[in-house]
């Protein structure tokens, strides 16, 4: 695992190498949480699928008065 992190933090493996490496240890420990995850943040989620809170994106409402100030 500690190879993992370094590789991760070192720029040497992207993102998605270091989730398909995660993959592989969720499966064979077991760990079907985090193999869920691992797959959900590969392939991404389906719309009936509860969103991670970092995945989820706040905007504020924007309305257009009509009004330029000229």
């Amino acid at each position: 695992m500690s190879k993992i992190l370094n590789e991760i933090t070192t720029n040497s493996i992207s993102l998605s190498e270091c989730l398909q490496r995660l993959l592989v240890i969720a499966n064979k420990t077991d760990n079907i949480d985090l193999a869920n995850w691992c797959l959900k943040e590969l392939n991404g989620y389906k719309s009936n699928d509860d969103l991670p809170y970092y995945r989820k994106c706040k905007s504020r409402h924007i309305l257009y008065s009509g009004i330029n100030g000229r």
